[in-house]
């Protein structure tokens, strides 16, 4: 599903997404997007050819709110720490045994691998309080064909 089909980002604006490929600093490319440090969601997408046109949704996550329900509070991961931040470390990956891996070092890996000429990371700012960002998470994945799983 592209982005420009998931209806409840319509109101929404995604600045400048990063594109991240082989020959890049995985964190440097999110520290050079200047992405704001406040909550919302974000998706990745695979990429193909020398173009980096976007091919799969990999994945969506959110960022800078603990829980849902009554009592929901802002946290210290914000979007770009969370794009930096570990995440479950798949059995395949051996550069490690920990159980969690930087994301900068585990979807450069991804990429190395074969997996995906790169990755493109859409991003959306949600306006804590009024807007909980596990809210337009939520949505985004009813969204979502029932066949989607994510990848990474």
């Amino acid at each position: 599903m592209k982005i420009s089909e998931i209806e409840c980002l319509k109101g929404y604006h995604c600045e400048r997404p990063v594109l991240f490929h082989k020959e890049m600093d995985y964190a440097q490319a999110i520290y050079n997007a200047n992405i704001p440090y406040r909550p919302g969601v974000y998706l990745v997408y695979s990429t193909t050819g020398a173009a980096h046109d976007d091919k799969d949704l990999l994945y969506v996550g959110k960022a800078g709110v603990t829980q849902n329900g009554k009592n929901p509070t802002l946290n210290f991961h914000q979007l770009p720490i969370r794009l930096l931040a570990a995440t479950k470390r798949p059995e395949k990956y051996t550069l490690s045994i920990k159980n969690d891996v930087a994301r900068s070092k585990l979807w450069p890996w991804y990429i190395e691998k074969g997996c995906f000429s790169g990755i493109r990371i859409y991003w959306f700012i949600t306006e804590w309080p009024v807007e909980n960002p596990n809210d337009l998470e939520s949505k985004i994945k009813k969204e979502l064909p029932a066949t989607w799983k994510k990848s990474i």
